[in-house]
């Protein structure tokens, strides 16, 4: 199987049909492909979780990690008072010094979105040769949303918050510094690490919800694309959206021309899909927060997932491999 998350193929064949056991009428969305969070009724009570799994590269990696499980809870509803447990496990020749590197940022990171660690289970593992750092999340929604297709309709506004490929961008300068340098300014590569401190969608999540957001999806690996096409199949919708409207930082342009990589499929943590009916309203609506966002389509009435650009219509193929991991090539 190839690197990364795994093809919506395999997830279907291989994970999804495999689980066939159901006891109660607990759970109101559960595992599903490219999905989010699940949501579980508790004693009248809505619980949301989500789990997110990282190899990590380097310790600051642990930042993306607790982003991405709480990005995913924020999309169920939970945009606060999250909490989180971890499972780490280390190859046998890891430092001390690292873990409590990893440990560290773990704690900044959950400082800044006002979430705690409940539990960590750390082991030391010869199957592994990096460690492997898996964030499980947790909390109540607000107002008690569930995720309901049925309300996602024909003529709906699609908007994306803030930019695409961010997570991707910074990772990518911050491991590659002195490469760049030899082509762009120190100016230009510290304005791209920067996009690190933009991983969290807890804001727009809040935002959206507010103004009558009947899905969103967590942008992830597979970028953009793979994101659209995630979000499709949930609902069980067709789309259409305009390429040239997919708001883009111009370094992100430029450090994918570098590498020969596609930005539309790059990672996009700190990105989120919002199908609304009053697109532009939103907008306005996080603008007010400081919050950048643009309507790139809409929900049709077929089942096709289009891409548009300039006089090119094209179907927006099954999620490919990310190209974060092509640096590994």
């Amino acid at each position: 199987m190839r690197e990364g998350k795994l093809s919506e193929p395999v997830m279907k064949r291989s994970v999804l049909r495999q689980l066939t056991s159901k006891y109660g009428e607990n759970i109101k969305t559960g595992v599903k492909t490219g999905g989010d969070a699940a949501v579980v009724c508790a004693e009248g009570t809505d619980f949301a979780v989500a789990v997110s799994s990282y190899v990590l590269e380097s310790e600051k990696a642990a930042y993306y990690a607790v982003n991405a499980a709480v990005n995913k809870l924020a999309v169920a509803g939970v945009t606060d008072a999250a909490t989180i447990s971890l499972s780490i496990l280390l190859p046998e020749d890891y430092e001390e010094t690292n873990l409590k590197k990893i440990m560290c940022t773990v704690d900044e990171t959950c400082t800044q979105l006002h979430i705690q660690v409940a539990d960590a289970d750390v082991a030391v593992s010869r199957a592994v040769n990096a460690p492997i750092f898996q964030v499980t999340a947790y909390g109540a929604p607000t107002g008690g949303y569930v995720f309901d297709k049925a309300k996602v309709k024909a003529g709906q506004d699609i908007v994306v918050t803030k930019y695409i490929g961010l997570e991707g961008t910074a990772v990518l300068s911050i491991e590659n510094e002195e490469l760049l340098l030899k082509r762009y300014t120190e100016t230009f590569i510290h304005q791209a690490q920067a996009f690190v401190l933009y991983a969290s969608v807890l804001g727009e999540a809040a935002v959206a919800f507010r103004h009558g957001a009947t899905a969103m999806h967590a942008v992830g690996q597979g970028g953009i694309l793979g994101a659209l096409r995630e979000l499709a199949e949930n609902c069980d919708i067709g789309l259409e959206a305009d390429m040239k409207k997919i708001p883009i930082k111009q370094e992100t342009v430029e450090i994918c021309e570098f590498f020969g990589y596609n930005p539309y499929q790059l990672i996009s943590g700190g990105s989120l899909i919002v199908i609304v009916e009053d697109g532009y309203g939103l907008v306005r609506e996080l603008e007010k927060a400081g919050i950048s966002a643009a309507v790139i389509g809409k929900v049709t009435d077929s089942n096709d997932r289009v891409i548009l650009r300039d006089d090119e219509r094209r179907f927006i193929d099954l999620p490919q491999m990310d190209e974060i991991w092509k640096r590994r090539d």
